[in-house]
C-alpha cells in the first residue's frame, strides 16, 4: 500500500506583528518531518483538520508567543484521507457519482482532498476579517507553496502564511 506524504498540504507558519529582539532557535519534528525557526521551544498542541472534503484529520499545532507576536505551525496529517473519505462513501445513496468517484477523483473524492489540501489551507485564511495585501507563490527549501500576508481588521495587525506540501499522490491511470 502506497503511503501518502504526513506533510501533504496544511502546514502554515502564521505571525503577527514583528516580534522584539530574542534568541531564535531552530526547532525540528521528527514526528511531523519539518524544521523551522522559532523564538524559543514551542508548545505542541494535539487537533484535528476538518478537510474540504469532511475528512477529521490528525494534526498538531507548534505555537510561539514573543510579548504580542505569535508564530504558529499547524501540520496535517492527510494518511488517513483515503481511509476516512472512503468510509463516508459507503454512506451514500446508491449510484451517487460522490460514491464510486473513479479512477481521477477516488470513493468519497479522496484524491481531490489530498491534492487540493494546500489550496484549502489558503482559501482557509482567506476567509478570515482581513484584508489581502500580497497573495502569490513560492518556496522554501525547496518546497512549494502559497504564501499570503493579511492586515486583520480588528486590530491592523500583519500575518504572514506560508502553506506548504509534499507531494501529492502519484498519478492516477485511467
Amino acid at each position: 500500500m502506497r503511503l501518502i506524504p504526513v506533510l501533504t498540504a496544511a502546514s502554515i507558519l502564521s505571525i503577527s506583528a514583528p516580534a522584539a529582539a530574542q534568541e531564535w532557535t531552530e526547532f525540528a519534528s521528527l514526528e511531523d518531518r519539518f524544521t523551522c525557526n522559532f523564538p524559543g521551544q514551542p508548545t505542541v498542541t494535539e487537533t484535528t483538520w476538518l478537510s474540504e472534503f469532511g475528512a477529521e484529520l490528525p494534526a498538531r499545532v507548534y505555537a510561539a508567543e514573543v510579548g504580542p507576536s505569535s508564530y504558529t505551525v499547524t501540520v496535517a496529517d492527510y494518511n488517513h484521507a483515503e481511509r476516512i473519505l472512503v468510509e463516508k462513501a459507503g454512506n451514500c445513496p446508491p449510484g451517487a457519482e460522490r460514491c464510486s468517484g473513479g479512477g481521477l477523483t477516488g470513493e468519497g473524492y479522496w484524491r481531490h482532498d489530498v491534492r487540493g489540501a494546500l489550496i484549502y489551507a489558503t482559501w482557509m485564511f482567506l476567509q478570515r476579517d482581513a484584508r489581502i495585501t500580497h497573495l502569490g507563490y513560492n518556496f522554501t527549501d525547496l518546497v512549494e507553496g502559497h504564501q499570503l500576508h493579511l492586515t486583520n481588521d480588528a486590530d491592523q495587525s500583519r500575518t504572514a502564511i506560508y502553506s506548504n506540501g509534499f507531494p501529492a499522490p502519484p498519478p492516477v491511470d485511467y
